[in-house]
């Protein structure tokens, strides 16, 4: 009788620890995943307004290149070639224009897709007279009027978001581009 009643309460005991160790790993996922949700209700907040702001910030700059784009300079300077003066005179009214505006860079690029003029052109790795041809930004702006591309800039190698903006001359023929380089480090 008395092993009868020690097999019982071994059992009993066995029953209750196993139904604590079960409950225990229930509680332990349960708050897991307690944890986990509202860590990425966090996350998605944060992401929320990390994109609010990096949308504000492109935004900030959307206009500049439809702006430019009727600049009468920069439409005259796609429209026939520029002499080394007037090639000086771009450049400096861009790197003017980069300064208060606080871009990244600004170039004007031909039809044929090379930079005739740029904000940079006192840097060492300067845009003006770079092919950019192949770049989306530019190939966009040929085709609809306008484009925007997040890459890594081909001269400076490093990332940004570009935004372009045909020039276009009274027939609505494409003339040249002009393209803004946002810095979003």
């Amino acid at each position: 009788m008395y092993a009868s009643q020690r097999r019982r309460l071994l059992l009993s005991l066995s029953i209750v620890l196993g139904g604590m160790v079960v409950a225990m790993v229930a509680a332990g996922h349960f708050v897991e995943q307690s944890a986990l949700h509202d860590e990425s209700a966090t996350v998605r907040r944060q992401l929320r307004l990390y994109a609010q702001a990096l949308q504000q910030r492109i935004d900030r700059y959307r206009t500049l290149p439809q702006i430019l784009a009727v600049d009468p300079e920069l439409r005259a300077a796609v429209s026939g070639p520029l002499s080394p003066a007037q090639v000086d005179a771009l450049n400096r009214k861009l790197e003017r224009a980069n300064n208060v505006t606080q871009s990244s860079t600004l170039t004007l690029i031909n039809r044929d897709g090379v930079a005739l003029a740029a904000s940079n052109w006192r840097a060492p790795r300067s845009n003006v007279g770079v092919d950019y041809a192949f770049r989306p930004y530019y190939q966009q702006a040929l085709a609809t009027g306008s484009g925007s591309f997040y890459g890594i800039g081909m001269t400076t190698s490093e990332p940004g978001y570009f935004l372009s903006q045909a020039i276009v001359d009274g027939a609505g023929q494409v003339q040249g581009v002009v393209v803004i380089k946002i810095a979003l480090a």
